[in-house]
């Protein structure tokens, strides 16, 4: 799809999450990720309440199938914590970014580029939160990560 197609996106999102339902694989890895990205689509296009719920459902999802210590789980938090930044609650921001990257970490990933732009994300919410030095703590963290 091209930039900008979301309503397309919405649409495919929507009858892939039809063929899971109907296949009765909707507790699945598949569908955490189908709802991680259709979450994301709903809060890009300006409908957060139903993006949010929507993550929050992928997020029970990979509770459900013990998978809060894998890639899949971090991804979520992520997009979560980047809603709620985007909406300026930084504080729940905070909360989903830090448990984001504990998740990363916890799944053998601490030195990846994944966890370098979630570490920035949360510079940026102390940023937003005026909390400058340990902005720039965090900012050099992720440069470090990019780095190596």
């Amino acid at each position: 799809l091209e930039l900008g197609q979301n309503g397309a996106a919405l649409e495919y999102f929507e009858q892939a999450k039809g063929i899971l339902e109907i296949t009765r694989t909707d507790k699945s890895r598949a569908a955490a990720e189908l709802l991680r990205r259709m979450g994301q689509v709903h809060a890009i296009t300006g409908n957060v309440a139903e993006g949010l719920r929507i993550l929050n459902e992928a997020l029970s999802i990979a509770d459900l199938l013990g998978l809060m210590k894998t890639r899949s789980a971090g991804k979520i938090l992520q997009e979560v914590g980047s809603v709620y930044r985007l909406q300026g609650e930084n504080l729940k921001a905070m909360d989903n970014y830090t448990r984001c990257i504990e998740t990363y970490e916890r799944a053998g990933m601490d030195i990846t580029p994944e966890v370098a732009e979630v570490v920035g994300l949360l510079a940026v919410v102390h940023s937003n939160l005026s909390e400058f030095n340990r902005a720039h703590v965090l900012y050099d963290r992720a440069l470090r990560i990019f780095d190596e």
